[in-house]
C-alpha cells in the first residue's frame, strides 16, 4: 500500500522483548563500577546521553531540567537506574522502568564513546534486567532504532526478539 502511495520507509522503531527467568548480572568490566543512580550522577548521565544520542531526533535533546522532571515521575526508581563509573567519569548507565507488576522496560541504555567495545553495555544490560527480575519484573521490553544495528544484534545476543515494528514513511519526493 506505502509503494503505490509513493511512500517510501525513514525509520523503523522495533518493540523487542524477552521474559527474565533465569538472568544473571555480568560482572563490570576491570576498571568500571556499577552503582545504582545517586543526584550526584546528574550531569555525567544527561552528558553521556546527549553524545550516545546525538544523532537521536528525540533521546539526543535530553537536558538536565528534562532529566530531573523524569526522576519525578512515580515510576522512577534510583535503584533501577545503573550507573557505570570510570575513574570519576560517568562512563554509561542503564536506565530501567517497572510498567506494572509483571513487565520492565530497558527505557535508556547508553555507553560514552571510547568506553565501547569492553562489554560495558552488555554488563549494564544485565545488571539492569537483574534488577528488574529481583523486584519481581517477570518480563522486560524495549524500543530500538532498526538501524541502529549493533544495538539491535546486543539485545538479540542476550535473549530479546522482535514483537513488533513500526515504520515511518514519507512522500517518495520529499526531504
Amino acid at each position: 500500500i506505502a509503494a503505490k502511495l509513493g511512500l517510501q520507509p525513514i525509520r523503523e522503531l522495533l518493540r523487542m522483548g524477552r521474559p527474565l527467568a533465569g538472568i544473571a548480572a555480568v560482572p563490570a568490566p576491570p576498571g568500571y563500577r556499577i552503582l545504582p543512580f545517586e543526584a550526584a550522577d546528574t550531569d555525567g548521565v544527561v552528558a553521556v546521553n546527549r553524545v550516545a544520542f546525538a544523532h537521536h531526533p528525540e533521546q539526543g535533546r535530553l537536558t538536565v531540567d528534562d532529566f530531573q522532571a523524569l526522576t519525578r515521575q512515580p515510576w522512577f526508581d534510583a535503584g533501577g537506574l545503573l550507573v557505570a563509573h570510570h575513574d570519576d567519569e560517568v562512563a554509561g548507565f542503564h536506565w530501567t522502568k517497572r510498567h506494572d507488576a509483571n513487565l520492565g522496560e530497558v527505557y535508556v541504555l547508553a555507553v560514552r564513546p571510547g568506553h565501547g567495545g569492553a562489554g560495558l553495555g552488555r554488563a549494564l544490560l544485565a545488571a539492569g534486567l537483574a534488577h528488574l527480575h529481583t523486584v519481581g519484573c517477570e518480563d522486560v521490553e524495549l524500543y530500538v532504532e532498526a538501524s541502529e544495528e549493533r544495538v539491535v544484534a546486543l539485545y538479540a545476543a542476550t535473549g530479546f526478539r522482535t514483537l513488533s515494528v513500526d515504520t515511518a514513511y514519507r512522500q517518495g519526493d520529499a526531504p
